[in-house]
């Protein structure tokens, strides 16, 4: 993987939520609705994590 190559997977890896501080998951732009599903806070931060760990290791960053 190039410099440039690794700074963009990197730039791209950042916009992955990992907590519920992100915009994306709380407040009044959240893009999951507070009344619709019944998700658990740590359910959805483990599959997070879990998503941008198998991007690290498939990238090699």
């Amino acid at each position: 993987m190039t410099k440039g190559e690794r700074e963009i997977a990197t730039n791209l890896m950042h916009c992955i939520p990992i907590n519920w501080c992100d915009p994306l998951l709380t407040g009044d732009d959240a893009v999951l609705s507070k009344h619709v599903g019944k998700y658990n806070c740590q359910d959805i931060e483990r599959l997070l994590t879990a998503v941008r760990k198998r991007m690290e290791e498939q990238l090699g960053i």
